[in-house]
């Protein structure tokens, strides 16, 4: 498949969510986002005649690591920079299973000769077991990369 360039380097929103929001463990709004996968197409062999190989992926997202130093650094919360402390980002995939960072996502099946959109969910959330004292409201960033695989 191809990516679509739109899908190489987004910019997902998260919006604002008050420090008494978070202290009282309130998450963000909901974003959604997309990885879009272009004319996909893909061998039809063994291991059984006429089956497809290599038409489902998965997406393996690698970030820093989010989550609360002394409560518990977590992969499964993605890391934020910035003058906001507190919070980290969560991913959900298409099947409403909680992304790991460093490991692959619930496979997709692709159709041949076909587009397909990946959608993913993110949301700010307070980090597990955040004291309301450490939530510090502001700006943050995060970066995330990702690697599609093909089985």
């Amino acid at each position: 498949c191809s990516i679509h360039p739109d899908s190489v380097k987004q910019t997902v929103k998260l919006g604002a969510v008050s420090k008494p929001g978070l202290a009282s463990g309130i998450s963000g709004p909901e974003q959604k986002f997309k990885i879009q996968l272009l004319n996909c197409s893909f061998a039809m062999s063994t291991p059984a005649p006429g089956s497809p190989i290599g038409n489902n992926v998965s997406v393996t997202f690698t970030g820093p690591q989010g989550g609360y130093p002394g409560t518990g650094v977590t992969n499964t919360l993605l890391g934020i920079t910035g003058s906001a402390k507190g919070a980290s980002i969560q991913l959900i995939d298409y099947s409403s299973k909680l992304v790991s960072l460093g490991q692959k996502t619930t496979l997709q099946e692709l159709a041949q000769s076909s587009n397909t959109d990946l959608e993913f969910t993110a949301y700010l959330k307070p980090n597990p077991g955040v004291a309301a004292s450490d939530i510090v409201e502001g700006n943050f960033t995060s970066t995330v990369n990702f690697i599609m695989n093909y089985e």
